[in-house]
């Protein structure tokens, strides 16, 4: 526990964190997406990316991180926020899919658990 004022992490450095971890679980969600990806057809994977490309689109790389009790507006780098509206993209086609609405031909990774995303 800081015990001055200079001991505490400003604003900024705790905000660089937050995009840091964002960045970083990020790249795990990429991991994920591109597994799903793997497993599709053509057609199916074509659909996926649409549905990536709608998405992405709408959005901008601005994000809000959370630095105590306030949300700071910061902005995502590299590839962060495509990767994460590609995970988002596999993750819909995914619910659809469990809850029977199938987009193309999706099928779930054969060595992935569609539920929890844990392996088999």
């Amino acid at each position: 526990m800081p015990k001055t004022a200079t001991d505490l992490k400003s604003v900024d450095k705790l905000t660089d964190e937050a995009v840091e971890m964002f960045e970083a679980v990020a790249e795990v969600k990429a991991e994920l997406a591109n597994a799903v990806l793997e497993a599709q057809d053509a057609k199916t994977k074509a659909l996926i990316l649409i549905v990536a490309s709608s998405l992405r689109s709408r959005l901008s790389d601005g994000i809000k991180v959370k630095v105590g009790r306030s949300h700071i507006d910061a902005m995502a780098r590299g590839k962060a926020i495509e990767s994460t509206v590609l995970w988002m993209a596999t993750e819909l086609v995914k619910d659809l899919a469990l809850v029977g609405l199938q987009v193309g031909n999706f099928q779930f990774p054969s060595d992935v658990c569609a539920i929890c995303g844990g392996d088999v």
